[in-house]
């Protein structure tokens, strides 16, 4: 009877294992509550250059566009400092409601870590200068 029952709860932990892998292994997509509508601005900073404010509708959804085209999956904290780009949202009412910062294989979007799929830091790279126009 013990046996069953060793046997039957290793199972169990077996299968909820399995599906906390698999869970964690998902691409999840970022800012996906986001509504571009409900923003006043998103900063951008590169380090060694100016500050970016996007404003605008259009230029804010290409920033948010891009945050849902990553292929991402939810990770645990490391301990790497610096970053490549930092990128803070603002509400209608002027409250910042997100700090990103981006690195060369993570994103941190306030207390959540990403593990990015490639090196996204060339396409961030690409739309701040394209809204810098």
């Amino acid at each position: 009877m013990k046996k069953r029952i060793v046997i039957g709860t290793s199972c169990i932990l077996i299968v909820l294992a399995a599906l906390l892998v698999w869970k964690a292994g998902r691409n999840t997509k970022l800012l996906k509550d986001i509504d571009v509508k409900e923003l006043s601005k998103i900063e951008m900073y590169y380090p060694g250059d100016n500050l970016t404010v996007v404003t605008g509708e259009e230029n804010m959804r290409k920033v948010v566009a891009l945050f849902h085209s990553l292929g991402v999956r939810k990770t645990f904290s490391d301990n790497d400092d610096g970053f490549v780009f930092s990128i803070q949202i603002y509400d209608k009412d002027g409250e910042r409601i997100d700090i990103i910062t981006i690195r060369s294989n993570r994103i941190v979007i306030n207390d959540g870590y990403y593990k990015c799929a490639k090196d996204y830091c060339d396409d961030f790279r690409k739309l701040y200068e394209e809204l810098q126009m």
